[in-house]
């Protein structure tokens, strides 16, 4: 079975909008995810909706767009933050919007441990914007939200499954030593390799390159076992390594690790 492959601009943060689709077609994806956090506005200040129809009309999708930083430090901001992503993502007609939990201390504003009543209001919004939100637990040992379990509880709490799902990212999964994987919950996945990281410290962004033979994260392990339990969505190349972010051609090896992964799968 052919697998939807996904391209998250991150792994290729200096190509414009309309770049970065060319190339993700080119590396044989079914779709994309935008960001806001390049350091310039989202599709470059372009038109939401005309982004969405040059993405039809190149027979891609728009899985979805991130993100939402730190979601789990909630004020009126981040209530107003996330009302205009939706309002992106439902003009371009992504799929879903992310949450991403804070990683790290904050020297205020603490981080909500009972995300119950949070994840209730953002359900009843994602439910006017009929966009589906997806939260991405860190593996870091410094985040404030390292586990699944925590946001999959909270969810099925709320009863708000249909809204409101999980990002299995590999790399985060690996750090954080998590067994469960939550297929019935996830609507997408995140891969990156780590191959060749420094010793004796704990792995960076910056160590996730593209996935390969060399690969140290059980990438295709993980990937099986979300197949295996009933995920069909996008499975989508996110890499932080500076040396993927900087390639001027990254076409080549792009498509190269998404056969990689697919032809592992199929044996």
């Amino acid at each position: 079975m052919q697998r939807r492959f996904s391209l998250n601009q991150v792994t290729v943060p200096t190509k414009g909008w309309r770049e970065f689709l060319a190339i993700s077609k080119a590396a044989g994806c079914a779709g994309v995810e935008f960001r806001n956090d390049l350091g310039r506005p989202i599709f470059e200040g372009a038109d939401p909706k005309m982004v969405g129809q040059v993405v039809r009309e190149s027979g891609l999708e728009i899985f979805g767009v991130s993100q939402i930083y730190p979601f789990n430090v909630w004020n009126s901001a981040r209530l107003d933050e996330l009302t205009a992503l939706l309002d992106i993502a439902k003009d371009c007609g992504a799929g879903t919007v992310n949450l991403i939990p804070l990683n790290g201390h904050p020297s205020n504003n603490e981080p909500l441990t009972d995300l119950k009543p949070l994840l209730s209001d953002v359900s009843q919004i994602a439910k006017e914007a009929r966009v589906r939100i997806l939260v991405e637990p860190l593996g870091f040992q410094r985040a404030s939200i390292r586990f699944k379990k925590t946001v999959a509880a909270a969810i099925t709490n709320i009863g708000a499954s249909d809204v409101i799902g999980l990002v299995h990212d590999t790399f985060h999964h690996h750090l954080s030593g998590e067994t469960r994987y939550y297929a019935e919950l996830t609507g997408m996945v995140h891969v990156s390799g780590v191959s060749n990281p420094e010793q004796g410290r704990e792995y960076s962004d910056e160590d996730r390159g593209l996935v390969n033979v060399h690969d140290l994260l059980g990438n295709l392990v993980q990937i099986r076992a979300l197949i295996d339990a009933g995920y069909q969505g996008p499975i989508s190349m996110e890499s932080f390594s500076p040396q993927v972010q900087a390639l001027d051609e990254p076409t080549t090896f792009l498509r190269e690790s998404f056969e990689f992964i697919q032809e592992s799968l199929s044996h």
